[in-house]
């Protein structure tokens, strides 16, 4: 049966373990010298050594003829035993599976006994962090008084669940990420062995994909060994799923053109072709990510995961988003995000996230957006008189700033002419919302949320202090509309009738619009169980 690589490369003593000379110096440290602890407890991310160093140890603990490094023969009866399973004084354990109180009972019972063959019994407790708390209770108790011929190596990858008990009476090592480097190198190595191609832009790619785990890296490898022979960019790139991702540049550029069309018409051709709209908010949140790597450091090649073809393309959009354009792009992607984990309504989430990044924003508004001001020679006069703004639309607009320059009239003790009138300066007020801004809303809403229109029928709304009050006397309708499905569903409605985002708030009293059709018997929650229920 054919081995992947990650287990027939595994490595069988210290000096092959690659990327962690911290660790294993020191455990050949104690070897050599002869201060065993009675715990270790190997933390790290995955796919850094950590089951594969408490291997070595097991071994090398009851080799009959260590290397000077303290190293495992490999060769001798006990060593070969450990390797092929058959020497039960040593013992891994998966606390995933096995974390109950009962478990640790038991292993509490038989650590005991002395060792049959070895010299020690050897417990491997991978995914530590996985015990119960009675069975990490239970696991103390051996830890404070454990038998001469018993050693413990815990290992896990979420070092904060362990208690602090535990943690001091354990010989703690980290393992860190592996450098991409390191791990270039020894996929070379693998690769001569097997007797296939891997161009260094291939190995150098993998590695980064690996993010610091040489498991990771060698299962990767394996996969594209399996698409051809000879290992390039764009093997490794099919084999990883990490090519065709155009439309990630694509929704970039049209955010930072302002387009708001094009991108839901985009996101409607992703939609179309069963496209997921969580990892696509994911994805598009590390596109940002990179471009603000990219914008920010001088050089950002070894922190972003792609193609060399690739991160040319995002050093081009980098310059398209400064500091804090990026910054709010990351906030609006990652609050998507986080809803989507919750609601249903996914397609929406994601709709209102890119109607909110091509919208212009009072922080951060990204330099395609811009329009600089004419230069003018003097300063516009004041408006004078009585002067009547027309209704543009339906959004409020707010009166123009009055020069701070401007001179005013000296104050003269004579009464004016009748027919002269003193120039004073003006605020053109913000015109009233019409009735068709709600009524707007109101259709919007009926298409993108059927089960919110019942709750806000006989409802009526207006533009107060810049956010959105709506008037309505069902009683349900303060509660429903705090949900984020139709929290969303009311913003959005609210941004595209009113151009700008608008928040809004319920209120719950009797200046809804009277509806003549209404039936004076009709059930005042009616609506709330399609809501709830759908």
């Amino acid at each position: 049966m054919y081995r992947v690589l990650y287990r027939q490369y595994r490595p069988q003593t210290f000096a092959e373990v690659a990327g962690q000379r911290h660790v294993t110096s020191a455990l050949s440290a104690e070897l050599t010298g002869s201060r065993l602890a009675h715990a270790y407890l190997f933390t790290g991310s995955r796919g850094t050594g950590k089951t594969t160093c408490a291997k070595i140890l097991s071994r090398a603990v009851n080799c009959e003829n260590p290397a000077p490094n303290g190293d495992p023969c490999n060769e001798c009866e006990i060593c070969r035993g450990i390797l092929e399973g058959t020497v039960l004084d040593v013992a891994e354990i998966d606390a995933a599976s096995n974390n109950s109180v009962d478990n640790i009972r038991e292993l509490k019972e038989e650590a005991d006994f002395p060792p049959v063959r070895a010299k020690y019994r050897v417990y491997i407790i991978d995914e530590v962090h996985m015990l119960s708390i009675g069975a990490f209770n239970a696991l103390l108790k051996v830890l404070e008084e454990p038998p001469e011929h018993v050693i413990f190596i815990l290992a896990t990858t979420e070092v904060h669940k362990i208690p602090a008990t535990i943690l001091s009476r354990c010989q703690r090592f980290d393992f860190r990420r592996i450098l991409p480097e390191e791990i270039a190198t020894r996929l070379a190595e693998v690769a001569r062995s097997e007797g296939v191609s891997l161009t260094p832009e291939a190995a150098l790619l993998i590695a980064r994909i690996a993010d610091g785990a040489l498991r990771d890296a060698l299962s990767l490898l394996d996969g594209a060994i399996s698409v051809s022979p000879e290992v390039t960019e764009a093997v490794v790139s099919r084999a990883a799923g990490v090519a065709d991702r155009s439309y990630l540049f694509q929704l970039a550029d049209i955010v930072a053109a302002n387009d708001t069309a094009a991108a839901l018409r985009l996101l409607h051709t992703l939609y179309s072709g069963a496209c997921d709209m969580e990892r696509l908010c994911s994805e598009l949140l590390f596109h940002f990510r990179n471009l603000m790597l990219t914008g920010t450091l001088p050089n950002a090649r070894d922190l972003v995961v792609c193609t060399d073809a690739e991160y040319d393309e995002i050093k081009r959009q980098g310059a398209l988003f400064n500091l804090p354009e990026a910054i709010r792009a990351i906030r609006v992607l990652e609050r998507a995000l986080g809803s989507m984990k919750f609601d249903s309504g996914k397609r929406l989430l994601m709709e209102l996230a890119l109607v909110k990044l091509c919208s212009a924003d009072e922080e951060a508004t990204p330099a395609s957006k811009r329009i600089a001001p004419a230069a003018t020679s003097n300063p516009p006069a004041p408006a004078t008189g009585n002067i009547t703004a027309p209704i543009a639309s339906a959004v409020p607009i707010e009166a123009p700033p009055q020069p701070k320059n401007t001179p005013t009239a000296p104050i003269s003790d004579e009464p004016n002419e009748p027919n002269e009138i003193a120039p004073q300066p003006q605020t053109v007020k913000a015109p009233t919302v019409p009735d068709t801004f709600w009524d707007s809303t109101l259709r919007i809403i009926a298409e993108k949320n059927p089960a919110l229109s019942p709750l806000l029928r006989d409802s009526a709304a207006e533009i107060n202090g810049g956010q959105c009050v709506i008037h309505s006397a069902h009683p349900a309708l303060p509660m429903l509309a705090q949900t984020a499905i139709n929290a969303a569903s009311l913003e959005s409605a609210l941004e595209s009738v009113c151009g700008k985002a608008i928040k809004f708030v319920i209120s719950a009293d009797a200046q809804a619009a009277p509806n003549p059709k209404a039936d004076d018997d009709a059930d005042p929650l009616d609506g709330l169980e399609e809501s709830l229920f759908g």
